[in-house]
């Protein structure tokens, strides 16, 4: 499991260090993912007018044909990057993605399901942020949950289904998604509310199960 707590997360500097502790299991519920595919696929978003940070699919409407599928591999501490074979990513300025992540085991066997069991889903959620140079760009991209469970849209945000998009043109973009895995308690702050998607606390970042990072162009 990742460690991203007090010793090597700076909130205020806006950056991420990264150490370790790697475990098969310690009593979390799952495995430690060790491969990851991101789909994207472009389309046309209606934003809710209701301020929820969920959104049904039927809002969205892809303009693309096929979907791009990206291979993510982990290193030993958790931290997941590209295949080496993969072609780059071009992403469009002001264009909605919908994103859907999935994990896979170290016998490449699907684990996306796991995350969905109801004691997992009060512990987990993904964070995603646009980097610029090593660093987070302020209000850099937009982004929606849309998980989806027994065809019924959660409205405890997870984050493996979503929908993004790029808000500003910056030099070496790259996109970072952050799983947490909450040990102490739930997602949840002390209001009932879970972190806004881009800003998580201090507390739900001291563990997590992956960080993966994926460059891209802005077209």
């Amino acid at each position: 499991m990742l460690q991203i707590g007090k010793k090597v997360f700076w909130l205020a500097a806006m950056t991420l260090v990264l150490t370790s502790c790697w475990s098969k299991d310690k009593g979390k519920g799952h495995e430690e993912p060790v491969l990851m595919a991101c789909r994207f696929t472009e389309g046309i978003l209606t934003e809710p007018s209701d301020g929820s940070i969920n959104v049904q699919e039927s809002a969205f409407v892809p303009s693309v044909a096929e979907p791009v599928t990206y291979q993510l591999r982990s290193d030993v501490y958790g931290n997941f990057s590209l295949i080496s074979s993969s072609k780059p990513l071009k992403l469009k300025e002001g264009v909605w993605y919908k994103l859907e992540n999935f994990l896979f085991d170290t016998h490449s066997q699907p684990m996306t399901d796991v995350f969905f069991q109801p004691n997992q889903i009060e512990i987990h959620q993904f964070f995603y942020n646009l980097l610029s140079k090593n660093n987070v760009v302020a209000n850099g991209i937009s982004y929606y949950y849309s998980d989806y469970k027994n065809g019924q849209l959660l409205e405890s945000p997870v984050g493996f289904t979503g929908y993004f998009r790029i808000n500003k043109k910056v030099e070496d973009p790259e996109l970072r998604l952050i799983l947490v895995h909450v040990q102490n308690g739930t997602k949840y702050e002390a209001d009932g509310k879970p972190n806004p998607f881009d800003k998580p606390s201090t507390r739900v970042l001291e563990f997590g199960d992956l960080i993966a990072r994926i460059p891209f162009g802005i077209e």
